[in-house]
């Protein structure tokens, strides 16, 4: 959770605890946004003191004192600066896969991130032909907000099809 000293206070920190336990411990970060938990895996995005909108993954069963103990998930670019992440989600169904949009890509691009112990984080893009947010992941289905002119509409994408579903006019019917 996050916590703030007081309703006038800026000073923000990230504290968790095993349910039961209730033995708090920080992860020595102010905000974080973004925030997805999936039984003892959190993940979530903040800006590192140099670059925005980095994803970091968290196994909290390890009890880590910092977010410098957990995974960095947006990649280092060739320019030297790191990727945009954009609205991370673990998959309910496998707590070790990771779901993420690069903010900004050209072509547009989401990522799958599968997770080993003792092992690098595995990647897999995928191109799309829009924009999108995903909202959450179960197995081989993903449900993902995608802009439809100046509002969003909400799709979905089986990654067993590797295709999208979206409605092709999602306010025709209703005239607005």
């Amino acid at each position: 959770i996050q916590v703030r000293e007081g309703k006038a206070s800026n000073v923000t920190e990230v504290k968790y605890a095993k349910a039961g336990d209730w033995d708090w411990h920080s992860l020595n970060i102010g905000k974080v946004q973004e925030g997805n938990i999936v039984d003892d895996r959190l993940s979530f995005i903040i800006h590192d003191g140099t670059n925005d909108r980095q994803i970091f993954y968290c196994d909290m069963s390890k009890h880590p004192k910092s977010f410098n103990e957990c995974t960095r998930v947006t990649r280092k670019l060739e320019s030297g600066g790191y990727e945009l992440g954009h609205s991370p989600r673990i998959d309910e169904d496998d707590k070790n896969r990771l779901i993420y949009y690069i903010d900004d890509s050209d072509p547009q691009t989401f990522v799958e991130v599968r997770f080993e112990e003792g092992k690098e984080p595995q990647y897999k893009e995928y191109v799309i032909d829009h924009r999108m947010q995903p909202d959450k992941v179960k197995g081989d289905i993903m449900i993902y907000a995608s802009s439809f002119g100046y509002s969003f509409i909400s799709c979905w994408y089986h990654f067993d099809k590797n295709k999208s579903y979206c409605p092709t006019k999602p306010w025709s019917v209703t005239g607005a």
